[in-house]
């Protein structure tokens, strides 16, 4: 419906470079006061401008509702949409124009005729309707756009606290165990602190509490006591820590006696003193291996069972060494010189070598002449 407004004051006209009716036209005239001019209507002129306005709301109009969708479906595709891109550049006066396109509802039609004045009071009525819909739809889209924002807001300070978390828990990561340990005892200030500080200048701050507090007793296990913990608990880890030594004092004397029994008793004929039998049996038992070690253990039994008659007694002997036996002695001394191991060791060692085999075959043979 045109309108033509007569009588106006104007307080103020402004400039804007993107104006809300692009075509609307308006004429300024100015005259003394006393004269009154008629101005003639230019009915086709007015005509061609509102249908040219038409136009440019159909644009709008062409991007409405479907039947059945939803409120947040329609803004988004509203949005998203090329043209009304193109109409409305700013987002905001483009989300407010969809809200308000989602609010206005579509007005029943009545055939009346065209000069019918409940046409014209209707075309009022529903232009008065439309305006206070468009304000409404104005105000809760701006109520939107502002709680969108309360949200964006919410959301980056997450996202800046979660960064925040990110970089102290990656910082604490490349602390050593004692920088680990120093920060947990401190207070929220000084762990802020302390996380600004240089490798050296977190290393000096712990020099300092260290100088300040010393070790006055570190347990078998490692664990140190400084001077500013109970008393009480150092007394009972020194304590736990010789009552401990005495066990395995006592564990490891048992087992020795053990290992000497079973020396005596196993592998009594083999060459060496009880000191090699028994290292032999320790060597036995660190095979991981149960089938290897138990295969072990019964070849050095059969070892010192073929041996049993080199060493039975068949008639006496001069007290005089034989040179076989000699050289052997002679032969385990010097390696035991140069190898650096017990006589015992360097016995068995000599044994092992193609000359030793050859000197305690030939100890044997004496023996077993001798009567």
């Amino acid at each position: 419906m045109k309108r033509i407004m007569k009588e106006f004051k104007i307080d103020e006209i402004s400039a804007v470079d993107r104006p809300a009716q692009s075509h609307a036209k308006m004429a300024l005239m100015k005259r003394m006061d006393g004269v009154v001019l008629e101005v003639e209507e230019e009915e086709d002129e007015d005509e061609e401008m509102e249908e040219e306005e038409e136009g440019d709301m159909e644009v709008t109009l062409k991007l409405k509702p479907k039947k059945g969708e939803k409120m947040d479906a329609f803004v988004s595709r509203f949005m998203g949409d090329k043209t009304m891109g193109e109409e409305y550049p700013d987002q905001k006066q483009r989300l407010a124009v969809a809200y308000s396109m989602f609010r206005q509802k579509p007005k029943a039609k009545k055939n009346h005729s065209p000069n019918d004045p409940a046409v014209e009071v209707s075309k009022d009525i529903a232009g008065e309707n439309a305006a206070e819909d468009i304000g409404t739809a104005h105000e809760e889209s701006m109520s939107e756009i502002a709680k969108a924002q309360d949200a964006l807001k919410a959301a980056e300070q997450k996202i800046a606290d979660l960064q925040k978390q990110l970089s102290r828990a990656t910082q604490l990561s490349s602390f050593s165990d004692l920088e680990k340990n120093m920060f947990k005892g401190m207070s929220d200030a000084e762990q802020e602190n302390f996380l600004s500080l240089r490798a050296d200048q977190r290393a000096e701050i712990i020099k300092r509490a260290e100088d300040a507090n010393p070790v006055v007793y570190t347990t078998l296990d490692g664990t140190s006591y400084r001077k500013s913990d109970d008393s009480r608990l150092v007394q009972i880890a020194k304590a736990y820590d010789e009552t401990k030594k005495a066990l395995a004092e006592q564990v490891e004397k048992n087992l020795a006696a053990s290992y000497s029994k079973s020396a005596a008793e196993e592998l009594t004929n083999l060459p060496g003193d009880e000191s090699v039998r028994v290292s032999l049996l320790k060597a036995v038992d660190s095979i991981t291996d149960e089938a290897v070690r138990a295969k072990v253990t019964e070849s050095l039994r059969a070892a010192s069972g073929s041996m049993a008659k080199a060493f039975a007694t068949v008639g006496h002997r001069s007290p005089v060494a034989s040179n076989a036996e000699t050289k052997l002695d002679e032969l385990a001394k010097a390696h035991a010189a140069k190898t650096n191991l017990s006589f015992a060791k360097a016995y068995d060692e000599v044994l092992r070598t193609e000359e030793g085999r050859k000197l305690y075959a030939q100890f044997s043979d004496e023996n077993a002449k001798t009567v």
